[in-house]
């Protein structure tokens, strides 16, 4: 999610901001796809502004994602939601924050862990905090393509990754075009 800006816009949100967080869904989950939904709203542009993308993996894994290019700040965040376990990771701070009901060495020694009551009687709930270094991850991503070529070794994302990733970003935009 990002402020309006007229930078941008002559290419819709998909293809701006939500082709990065398919790519990183892609590489989380190792599963084909199974169904993808989408809508989405022109507001600001003459191109999609605002889009939500549900794809579904054959593996079960269900993925939400939301891109707005008329958010009152910048978002990033990515939860996840896993049987007795969820996740936040905030890129903007940058920060992950875990919460779990079982702590199978998952938690360092380091976590907070409270007994909470339910319907069904008292639950631990573990909680960690943890905070990566703040780095630019455009630069970054700038600096290892140079270091690849320079080194002709193959780059983190490479090209098959990043047309994959465009190939599912068109397919969402399709489908909002199709719903317009």
């Amino acid at each position: 999610m990002a402020p309006f800006q007229a930078r941008g816009t002559e290419v819709p949100v998909v293809l701006d901001l939500m082709v990065h967080d398919i790519d990183m869904i892609l590489e989380m989950v190792n599963s084909p796809i199974e169904n993808i939904q989408a809508s989405g709203a022109k507001m600001m542009s003459s191109t999609i502004d605002l889009a939500h993308a549900y794809i579904k993996f054959k593996n079960g894994v269900v993925a939400n994602l939301k891109s707005s290019r008329i958010a009152q700040g910048y978002v990033r965040k990515i939860r996840t939601y896993e049987k007795n376990l969820y996740s936040i990771a905030d890129l903007m701070i940058p920060q992950i924050e875990v919460y779990g009901l079982k702590n199978n060495g998952q938690f360092s020694k380091n976590s907070i862990s409270k007994i909470v009551e339910t319907s069904e009687g008292g639950k631990t709930v573990f909680y960690e905090k943890f905070v990566p270094e703040k780095k630019d991850a455009l630069l970054e991503e700038i600096n290892n393509f140079i270091e690849s070529v320079l080194n002709r070794t193959s780059p983190n994302v490479d090209g098959k990754a990043g047309k994959k990733a465009l190939d599912i970003a068109l397919q969402i935009e399709n489908k909002i075009f199709l719903n317009d």
